[in-house]
């Protein structure tokens, strides 16, 4: 049975705590004090937003649906672009199949947005992918995979020692072939963004990265993320952010360097001296996954995507508006379904 009578609304702080006891649904085992920070986090602090990008399902009284979009802002050249991700939809679970999702994609294309402005997707599963296709975001030719360098130290360390590095012995620095690289848990902010601008590729739609985008980024879940920074006498050459999922598995957030040389320094200092068996990245383009192995990681074995039954799904994209013609999908001359006119890293994924 449909549902003719919901209303979809903007998020008001009216209904924060349904909101907070309809994500149980999807951030499934997180305590209602965590859900309640990531929300905050992500929907509320987020620094390119007057207020939140938020779509409510109500129905007699109650929320049963939630459609949120990060926004972020990218860069072509020197023009900025505001980029909608949508994350952590859910319908309730009484209320699927009804309708409701239909009707909160509908709401967004609905409405009128600024001209320079993009819907980006990376983080939708299976079934929301063919939702969101059948609703008018399109697929790009790039598909999401992941890339992996395995560290038989690391692993033996972690496995028959289990010896863990404790937070005393950060920051750390190691020196290798003229180069410094410091590892820590503290965020330099202003000289990452400032490398960032500094060997930004203006012909390619990139997130920003601002000072801004970075204090709030890394501002949740804090104790997880990993900073690495290397420096010779000229400066700042290339730095590296991890996250810790656990004892066994770190995966790269974002990496940037003036050369793969820096890169494969980086990478081989920081495995060793934080003892890391298994390293992954997301993989979104060819070149992406060049640089990669070109680091020594190896593509996502088929095998393992087998054993899982997990499938490589594509990234979505669509203009803001809800019938776009084939001229929307170009931008300055470059077509946004094009994965190769993107710089996307797992950083920018919500």
């Amino acid at each position: 049975m449909k549902h003719p009578n919901v209303q979809i609304i903007k998020y008001s702080e009216i209904y924060k705590e349904d909101v907070i006891s309809l994500l149980q649904y999807i951030w499934t085992g997180m305590s209602e004090n965590k859900r309640r920070q990531r929300f905050e986090w992500r929907y509320l602090n987020n620094p390119y937003q007057k207020q939140p990008l938020v779509y409510l399902a109500i129905l007699d009284g109650k929320v049963v649906g939630f459609r949120p979009y990060v926004v972020q802002k990218f860069k072509l050249n020197n023009q900025i672009f505001t980029v909608f991700s949508n994350a952590d939809t859910i319908v309730h679970p009484e209320h699927q199949g009804k309708g409701v999702f239909k009707i909160l994609i509908q709401k967004f294309f609905n409405i009128e947005y600024p001209e320079n402005s993009i819907v980006l997707n990376l983080s939708s599963n299976l079934k929301s992918t063919k939702g969101s296709v059948k609703e008018g975001l399109v697929p790009t030719n790039g598909i999401k995979t992941f890339s992996y360098k395995i560290s038989l130290f690391g692993l033996v360390k972690t496995l028959i020692q289990k010896r863990k590095i404790p937070h005393f012995f950060l920051p750390l620095t190691v020196s290798s072939k003229g180069y410094h690289i410091s590892i820590s848990q503290s965020l330099d902010s202003d000289i990452i963004s400032a490398f960032v601008e500094k060997n930004r590729n203006p012909n390619l739609l990139t997130n920003i990265r601002d000072k801004a985008f970075y204090d709030w980024r890394y501002a949740y879940d804090a104790e997880k993320f990993y900073y690495v920074y290397c420096y010779n006498k000229d400066g700042l050459q290339g730095y590296l952010i991890l996250k810790k999922n656990s004892d066994l598995l770190y995966t790269v957030e974002e990496f940037g360097n003036n050369s793969s040389k820096e890169f494969r320094i980086i990478l081989k200092s920081v495995l060793k001296a934080l003892r890391i068996p298994w390293l992954r990245s997301r993989v979104f383009s060819p070149s992406h996954k060049k640089s990669l192995n070109e680091a020594g990681f190896i593509p996502e074995p088929k095998i393992l995507l087998k054993m899982t039954g997990k499938k490589h799904l594509p990234v979505l994209v669509s203009p803001t508006k809800a019938n776009p013609t084939e001229n929307d999908f170009l931008i300055n001359g470059l077509d946004i379904r094009n994965i190769e006119n993107w710089e996307i890293h797992h950083t920018d994924k919500h």
